[in-house]
């Protein structure tokens, strides 16, 4: 369920209910875009709690994903949606282990390649 406006379409906040209540909210100034590819979005908090991780969006499903293993730390993605997204932290660990540092220091984060 998307809320932030009567009409159900996301405003500039979108947030997402999740399946136990939970709520995640996708404003571009705090959860800067870090990837995007085959409709996931990835994106990182600044100054978030460890362990490090990543966020990813699909469609309405979202899910917390640690750098180190590729654990789901929270949340829920299709089969094929997580494969992919494990595919590309797998060639990108470095990267977003030097993005997770930027946003500890609140610094600009580096755009990261898709999955081609």
């Amino acid at each position: 369920m998307v809320a932030g406006s009567r009409s159900g379409r996301p405003t500039s906040k979108a947030c997402i209910t999740g399946r136990f209540g939970s709520y995640n909210c996708w404003r571009r100034e705090l959860l800067p875009e870090i990837s995007r590819f085959l409709g996931i979005v990835i994106a990182m908090y600044y100054n978030d709690h460890g362990p490090a991780h990543f966020h990813a969006r699909y469609g309405d499903r979202v899910v917390r994903i640690a750098i180190e293993d590729g654990r789901v730390l929270s949340g829920e993605f299709p089969r094929r949606a997580r494969g992919l997204v494990l595919e590309w932290l797998e060639l990108h660990r470095d990267e977003l282990r030097a993005d997770w540092l930027l946003a500890k220091q609140r610094k600009p984060l580096k755009k990261i390649t898709p999955l081609e």
